[in-house]
């Protein structure tokens, strides 16, 4: 038997002594992952508004449910935390400090990758322009570096977004300094 409860499976399982034990699933798809991730990317955005630079942060979800940011002193780390996901990790996000081209010239970003044990897995960058700057801090537009062929871009958008509001915090601050001209 499987029933859904919010954005969770539980599935009931006989154990040998024929006592029903349920254990956590997590719904593995694009959607969900990008879901997971705007919580976290929203936590960055949070921590770099203040002029702080960002520590390479990984947001894990364990099978048992437990989310958890976990904090590493490189990039290198953080990156390969998410590329093999430890036996317990069922979905992973890295977000680290980078620098990317775009029109405008050479921009702060947060750097996201992300992936989950069923296979599904997404880069993308958040443009900001740092609070020490001139001009006050501003958070740009996401942009999806690599999807999925096939993904429907609207709807992982609209779930990356969903996560990012789910940080009420975070959230607030990405709203309050949103500047969507880049």
């Amino acid at each position: 038997m499987i029933a859904r409860c919010h954005a969770l499976h539980v599935d009931e399982v006989v154990a040998l002594d024929g006592v029903v034990d349920a254990y956590y699933l997590p719904v593995m798809d694009l959607s969900s992952l990008a879901s997971f991730a705007g919580f976290f990317v929203a936590h960055g955005v949070w921590s770099v508004a203040e002029g702080e630079a960002l520590i390479p942060m990984v947001g894990v979800e364990t099978k048992n449910g437990t989310r958890e940011l976990l904090r590493f002193t490189a990039e290198a780390e953080a990156r390969q935390a998410v590329a093999v996901l430890q036996p317990e990790v069922v979905r992973a996000t890295c977000i680290y400090d980078a620098y990317i081209d775009l029109s405008t010239g050479k921009t702060a970003a947060l750097r996201v990758e992300a992936r989950d044990r069923a296979g599904n897995a997404f880069t993308m960058v958040v443009p900001y322009r740092p609070a020490l700057a001139k001009a006050a801090f501003a958070v740009h537009r996401p942009k999806f570096v690599s999807l999925p062929e096939g993904t429907d871009l609207p709807a992982a958008a609209e779930a990356f977004f969903a996560g990012v509001d789910s940080h009420a915090k975070a959230a607030a601050t990405w709203k309050a300094h949103l500047d969507q001209a880049i």
